[in-house]
Formats: C-alpha cells, structure tokens, sequence
C-alpha cells in the first residue's frame, strides 16, 4: 500500500488577512452598488423616452420632454458624482498610468585598435 507523506518543504499556505478581506469586501459591496445604480438610471432613462415616444398631443409632450431632459441631468450629476468619488479615492483611470519605460542599453562601439590577424 502507498502512503501519502507530505514534504517538509512545502511553502506555507498564505492567508489573507480579515483588513484584506473586509477592504475587498467594502470594494465589491461599491461595485455592486454604483452597477445597480447604473442599471435603475438607464432603466428610467428608457422609460421617459418611451413617454415621449407614446406622447399625444401638445401639452403630454412638453411634460414627457421636461421629464426626459430632468433625468438626463440626474444621469449627468450622478456621473460626476461617480467620478469625483473615484477621484477621492485615488482611483485611476483604466489606461491612464504608464509603467515607467526601461533605460535603452547602449551598444558598445567598436574599438578602434583591434588586433589584426596575421595572414
């Protein structure tokens, strides 16, 4: 029969720590949060436009246009407001920071006193 022996050489398991896991927590409850958010404002965006579409006569209209332009400033003030909030965090912008770039290696130029091969 084999049996099973475990190697004194392993590397210990890492474990992340309950502030890692509390942050990334607090991170992905945001995610969750600000995607919702997203969601209900393009849903009501959605909505008005189809009032308006569906708009019979003059005065439903001018109601279903002042409701389309009211959420279309809620949806402006809430994207700023995302972005300041990311801003405040020290969040960059996806593709905003370069790595910084490898010092080029010089060539090395040919000496001008090299030996010759005798013929």
């Amino acid at each position: 029969m084999l049996s099973v022996v475990q190697k004194a050489d392993n590397p210990p398991t890492r474990r992340i720590s309950d502030a890692h896991r509390a942050e990334s927590k607090r991170v992905r409850t945001s995610l969750n949060k600000t995607l919702a958010q997203s969601i209900d404002l393009k849903d009501l965006a959605f909505e008005t436009a189809m009032e308006l579409k569906t708009a019979k006569g003059n005065d439903e209209a001018m109601e279903s246009r002042a409701k389309c332009q009211a959420v279309a400033s809620a949806i402006k003030a809430w994207d700023m407001a995302c972005d300041r909030s990311r801003v405040i965090r020290k969040v960059a912008l996806p593709g905003s920071l370069r790595p910084e770039s490898k010092p080029t290696k010089r060539k090395q130029q040919p000496s001008m006193f090299t030996e010759s091969k005798p013929e």
